[in-house]
C-alpha cells in the first residue's frame, strides 16, 4: 500500500469517526440521518440546536483538496437563484457548509418508472437551472437523477450536491483531484484533462437521456426528449 493510499485511508477512518447520528457540531447542529449510502457519508440532515429547523450539511469527500470545499461554497453562491439548493453559511474551521433541505422534494432517481412521464416534463426546467449555472461562470459536474429534487407542488426542480462544481474555463491540470460520476463524464473530465466546459454538463444530460427506458413514455413524453436531444447536439 502506497504512503497516499495509507493517507486516505487514515482519513477516511478519521472522517468516519468524526460524524456519526446524534453527534453535535460546533455546538449548533445535531446529526439526525446520513444522506447517503457511501461508506463515508458526505451530506447528513441536522437539526439546528436553537431553532429546530432542519438543514443539510455537507462536508469534503475522503481525498479531496482542501480549497474543494470552499469552491462548492462559491459555486453554490455564484449560482444562487432559482434550480438551484441554497447555500446558508460555510464553517471553514470544521470544514462544513449548511445547505437548504427541501423534506417535499424528491430526488430523480426515486421516480419510479411509471412516473418516467413526469421527467420529460420538467426538462425544460432542468435545462434552465444549469443554462443559468452556465452564465454565472459555472458547471455544475455530476449532473444525474440522484442530484436533482423534483418539486411535485409545482413541476419545478432542483440542482443539489455542487461538490464537483468547477468555474468555467479552469484548466483541470491544476488539479490534484476532483469529483466525476464514471458513464457519465466525458474522457477528458475523466481523466482531468483539458479545460471546464459547459459542454461537460450536457454531455452528462445527454448520456443520462440515451440511458432511459422510454417504453413506459407516451408518444408526447419521446418528443419531448427527441427535441431535448436535438437542442444538446446543438451547444458548443
Amino acid at each position: 500500500m502506497t504512503p497516499n493510499h495509507l493517507k486516505l485511508l487514515a482519513e477516511t477512518l478519521a472522517m468516519q469517526e468524526s460524524w456519526q447520528v446524534g453527534k453535535v457540531l460546533d455546538r449548533k447542529f445535531t446529526l439526525t440521518k446520513a444522506l447517503s449510502s457511501k461508506p463515508v457519508p458526505n451530506a447528513y440532515l441536522a437539526t439546528e440546536i436553537e431553532t429546530g429547523d432542519a438543514v443539510v450539511l455537507r462536508r469534503c469527500s475522503p481525498g479531496s483538496e482542501r480549497s474543494s470545499l470552499e469552491r462548492e461554497w462559491e459555486a453554490l453562491s455564484a449560482c444562487k437563484g432559482e434550480g438551484v439548493q441554497q447555500a446558508l453559511a460555510l464553517y471553514p474551521a470544521t470544514r462544513f457548509i449548511s445547505v437548504e433541505y427541501h423534506p417535499d422534494m424528491v430526488p430523480l432517481i426515486e421516480l419510479s418508472p411509471h412516473k418516467a412521464e413526469t421527467f420529460t416534463v420538467l426538462l425544460p426546467a432542468l435545462l434552465k437551472a444549469v443554462r443559468h449555472c452556465h452564465q454565472a461562470g459555472w458547471i455544475h459536474g455530476d449532473i444525474k437523477p440522484s442530484n436533482v429534487l423534483w418539486d411535485p407542488s409545482g413541476n419545478g426542480v432542483c440542482l443539489i450536491d455542487f461538490g464537483a462544481a468547477l468555474p468555467i474555463g479552469l484548466s483541470r491540470k491544476n488539479l490534484t483531484s476532483w469529483h466525476m460520476s464514471k458513464g457519465l463524464s466525458s474522457d477528458a473530465q475523466a481523466k482531468g484533462e483539458g479545460v471546464v466546459q459547459a459542454s461537460d454538463d450536457w454531455f452528462a444530460l445527454t448520456r443520462w437521456l440515451r440511458q432511459m427506458d422510454k417504453s413506459e413514455l407516451s408518444e408526447t413524453g419521446r418528443q419531448r426528449i427527441d427535441k431535448t436531444m436535438d437542442w444538446l447536439r446543438k451547444q458548443p
